[in-house]
């Protein structure tokens, strides 16, 4: 068995070292036949190996795959040349788009622009109603001149056009409204996806991979009449259709000028923020005026006799005249009550938390006991003291250009946006002002001052005042400012 295996090995051997031409000269004819059978199978194994490579183009061609469009390219570049030959238009716009997860009320707005770059807002619909905004290139230190409407158009403000202000509350992206601008970041959106056109023919789609689609419908000329933004999810981020289009209108230096008496600009300030004492006045007036009693939490923090005192909270009830009830929520005092009324009582009624409380007591309105406390009369922790304090300061200060503004943003107040104001005050001391800077932050909704803070000249905090919570005319009766009422326990 060992040597047939060993002579087959060397036949085997022998065979490997053979040429073709010996194969042939051994077998003869069927070598012949060997060559045929060979070529067979090779004609198989190629024609297998082409159905393999079909199936794979087959199945490429399934994939989307961005690529491009000649109509797509032709409804872009004739988007862009019109875009390009406009020098003035003016246009209603209809806005919605999405801050974080909402989508944002829809918003009508009045537009005027030019190639250059100005801008004329009006808000027209009711989200943020009157609301203008004006922009020109190089004014205004190339930001944004804005008057909010309802109860804060007594002031203007200067903001950046990537300030948070903008992207949360403005138009999120000003760059559409200004066609020029538009045009480029319509070929900002080319240049990183790829142009066709929908199944409907006239809406020009730009996809970019991964960030998601733009879709613009133009009209017969080639200017859009609908922008929607959507993300890598599909979400319209946002979205804008454009109407009353007139692209040839006649717009001069006064459309874009804060001093046109059709416009409600209070006025223009170098310093980024201007304020109308008396459009203030006026408006705040009007709002606390219709109030006859209020509720409110209000906290506070002052400095006394050169020491800052630890906060107090108190749960307040307040009615004109003078009328008022508090009961400290938080802070050394928890659990004290202090009830006075105007013309009823020559005393304040105190009584005190824990042990403290078995007995009430009365304490005289200007005495060592309130003053140890607090650096104001009850009379002046009233809303309207605090609001005639303001105007009186900013008033004084424009008529004697004392005063320096700044605007400080918007701020969340008892959840609730708040303009930010700063004040400096030359010669604070000498000229009678009540310190040489305040802050004050005003209710976006009502412009009431729900916070106040006063510095020293050094610019330690003398004293800040919060009011959140606030309910005009609630409802209360003389129950509440009754001593004898039994859910005080005086």
């Amino acid at each position: 068995m060992g040597l047939a295996c060993a002579d087959e090995a060397g036949r085997r051997a022998k065979l490997s070292r053979t040429n073709p031409s010996d194969i042939r000269a051994m077998f003869g004819r069927g070598a012949d036949v060997f060559e045929r059978t060979i070529a067979m199978y090779a004609s198989r194994i190629h024609r297998a190996a082409l159905v393999v490579l079909l199936g794979l183009a087959l199945l490429f061609a399934l994939v989307p795959v961005a690529r491009a469009d000649s109509a797509g390219d032709a409804l872009y570049a004739k988007v862009q040349k019109s875009l390009g030959a406009v020098n003035t238009a003016t246009y209603q716009l209809t806005l919605q788009n999405r801050v974080g997860s909402k989508m944002r009320p829809k918003e009508v707005i009045q537009c005027k622009t030019t190639r250059e770059g100005k801008l004329y807002l009006k808000w027209t619909g009711d989200a943020n109603k009157n609301r203008e905004l004006i922009y020109k290139p190089g004014w205004n230190n190339d930001k944004l001149w804005v008057k909010e409407g309802g109860a804060l158009d007594f002031a203007a403000v200067a903001v950046a056009f990537d300030d948070p202000i903008v992207k949360s509350d403005y138009v999120r992206s000003l760059d559409v409204l200004i066609f020029d601008r538009l045009a480029k970041v319509i070929a900002e959106w080319k240049s990183a996806g790829v142009a066709t056109v929908e199944p409907d023919g006239q809406t020009l789609r730009i996809t970019a991979s991964g960030q998601g689609v733009s879709l613009i419908t133009p009209d017969a000329a080639g200017l859009p009449t609908k922008i929607v933004v959507k993300d890598a999810k599909d979400q319209i981020v946002e979205e804008y259709v454009i109407s009353s289009m007139n692209a040839s209108a006649q717009l001069g230096d006064a459309d874009f000028d804060v001093k046109n008496a059709a416009y409600g600009f209070p006025g223009f300030s170098s310093d980024g923020i201007h304020i109308d004492a008396e459009r203030m006045k006026a408006t705040l007036d009007k709002k606390y005026g219709a109030a006859n009693h209020y509720t409110c939490r209000m906290e506070k923090k002052e400095r006394i006799a050169g020491k800052l005192q630890e906060k107090q909270t108190m749960e307040v009830k307040f009615r004109k005249p003078g009328d008022i009830y508090m009961k400290w929520a938080k802070g050394p005092h928890e659990g004290r009550q202090m009830l006075y009324r105007v013309g009823k009582d020559d005393k304040i009624t105190v009584k005190e938390a824990g042990i403290l409380g078995i007995a009430t007591v009365k304490i005289d309105p200007n005495g060592s006991l309130v003053k140890a406390d607090t650096n104001h009369p009850l009379t002046e922790l009233d809303m309207g003291f605090t609001i005639g304090m303001i105007y009186q300061q900013l008033s004084k200060g424009q008529k004697n250009g004392d005063i320096k503004l700044k605007f400080k943003g918007v701020e969340n107040i008892g959840g609730k946006p708040a303009y930010v104001v700063e004040s400096w005050f030359q010669n604070a001391e000498t000229q009678g002002y009540y310190a040489p800077h305040s802050i004050n932050w005003h209710d976006k909704a009502t412009g009431l001052p729900v916070k106040t803070a006063s510095f020293e000249a050094n610019g330690d905090l003398r004293e800040e005042f919060l009011w959140t919570n606030i309910k005009f005319n609630p409802g209360l009766t003389d129950a509440d400012w009754d001593p004898a009422n039994p859910e005080y326990g005086f």
